[in-house]
């Protein structure tokens, strides 16, 4: 029985100081990664746009190259989706991998 409580004893602080450090996964990220941050305001622009379904478009972001891929209707949503995305001046060049089908 002494040993079970001073196992549990060591546990408990353990635990407390693994869930409370800097690198634990347990704590959330204080900073976004700025591809990922990116890839999400293209992501909603190209849904706020009526004139695009945005729905089976994918936008990937590394360090201001974006590549859209998925499928639209047509080739001006293709088009459509391109424009939108090289708008944001943090995009240095624009991948369309979008398939119109």
């Amino acid at each position: 029985m002494k040993n079970h409580r001073l196992i549990i004893n060591f546990l408990i602080p353990v635990v407390f100081l693994v869930a409370c450090s800097s690198s634990s996964p347990f704590r959330q990220k204080e900073e976004s990664d700025p591809d990922s941050v990116l890839a999400m305001n293209i992501r909603a622009k190209l849904i706020e746009n009526k004139n695009l379904n945005a729905a089976a478009i994918q936008v990937k972001a590394t360090d201001g190259l974006i590549v859209l891929s998925g499928f639209v209707d047509n080739e001006q949503q293709r088009k459509l989706a391109s424009t939108i995305t090289q708008q944001n001046p943090d995009v240095k060049k624009v991948d369309n991998k979008i398939v119109v089908k």
